[in-house]
């Protein structure tokens, strides 16, 4: 089995729900992985619901995460900027503020889009959002998408 292989995730995660419809931590990280897919309204359902079903769980930050992508994704900058309640869930993980600087250099926030960048650098020194993209098998919409934001935003490839 490749390592990224979507229907295989996918068909995990429907096997887990199969077992227990209301596993929060399941329909969060599900969130994460139909976003990361391309799959928009799909994820913003999930984890919606994981969030439902248990707001304070410890990953619930993913689950805003997969928000904020799935409307960049859609072209809701506004929408994505609101769902960044994941800064203050998880202020330590490098690729909220990935998707927070896109979403602002899309609206051409380009000041806050360059700090939201530079957050990125303190936390992780090398990042570059080209492994990130290969490393989580991102649709090519949601990459091309995220790679003009992020050029903007000054984040290297």
């Amino acid at each position: 089995m490749d390592a990224h292989d979507p229907a295989a995730a996918f068909a995990a995660l429907e096997a887990a729900l199969a077992i227990s419809p209301s596993s929060a931590l399941t329909y969060i990280l599900g969130s994460v992985v139909l976003g990361w897919s391309g799959e928009a309204e799909r994820a913003i359902e999930w984890s919606e619901r994981g969030v439902r079903l248990s707001l304070f769980d410890s990953w619930v930050w993913a689950a805003f995460d997969a928000q904020a992508m799935s409307h960049l994704l859609r072209g809701r900058y506004e929408d994505s900027c609101r769902a960044y309640k994941s800064v203050q869930a998880n202020p330590a993980h490098s690729i909220t503020y990935v998707q927070l600087a896109a979403a602002l250099a899309k609206l051409g926030r380009l000041d806050e889009a360059r700090a939201a960048a530079a957050r990125v650098l303190e936390l992780q020194p090398f990042f570059r959002y080209g492994r990130q993209f290969a490393g989580v098998n991102c649709s090519p919409e949601l990459a091309s998408i995220l790679g003009d934001a992020l050029r903007t935003a000054r984040l290297l490839e």
